[in-house]
């Protein structure tokens, strides 16, 4: 449910995702200005080390949704079942689902890049384009009615079967090069998931 009221709760999501987008941002300017300096050493060394840790840390929390993305059995469904959770609990309304879309979409690709990088082509442990493609399937929803649960139990089906299955043009946009043909397969499958969720809200409600 909104407690705090859809103002507070879009003001919130909007400053979360302003700090988020400034401490990566932020960091990785760090980290090139590390790389700048002319005086080698230890402290140089020691700069840049922690600039990196820090950064592989940030990206790897926020691109694998809080580390779910490490659960050893299906963790991209794993991922997607704990977003609905959690979204299940909270009631976002539509203006707060539509920022979180356009913050993830932001944030996801250089950090599907990054992670890609870290741990191989398509890393199952990158989990940041799932929350990408349910967030497309969510759009124009509000999760605060009362009957908002069957709407993302209908989206979470929805949504693994069609990121599954990769039906045309996901296919494509999967061989896509880095983190876009990590996210846009899923912004796809988000897409076919909204437009059967919509079909059947007009035959079921």
């Amino acid at each position: 449910m909104d407690l705090t009221g859809p103002t507070l709760t879009v003001a919130v999501i909007a400053s979360g995702a302003i700090s988020v987008l400034t401490l990566v941002f932020g960091m990785r300017s760090l980290y090139r200005a590390s790389q700048r300096q002319k005086e080698p050493g230890e402290k140089k060394a020691k700069l840049d080390t922690r600039a990196s840790a820090m950064i592989s840390w940030v990206s790897t929390f926020l691109g694998s949704i809080a580390y779910t993305g490490f659960f050893p059995i299906a963790p991209a469904t794993f991922s997607t079942l704990v977003l609905a959770i959690v979204f299940w609990f909270w009631g976002p309304g539509p203006l707060t689902l539509l920022l979180l879309l356009i913050a993830s979409l932001v944030l996801s690709i250089p950090i599907a890049t990054r992670m890609e990088r870290e741990y191989g082509q398509d890393p199952s442990e990158c989990t940041i384009d799932e929350l990408v493609g349910f967030l497309v399937a969510l759009q124009g929803r509000n999760l605060a009615d009362p009957g908002a649960w069957k709407v993302l139990l209908l989206a979470f089906f929805l949504f693994r079967f069609f990121d599954i299955s990769k039906l045309w043009p996901g296919s494509r946009l999967e061989e896509l090069h880095g983190g876009w043909g990590i996210v846009l397969d899923d912004f796809m499958a988000g897409l076919y998931s909204l437009n059967v969720l919509y079909v059947l809200g007009l035959l079921l409600w």
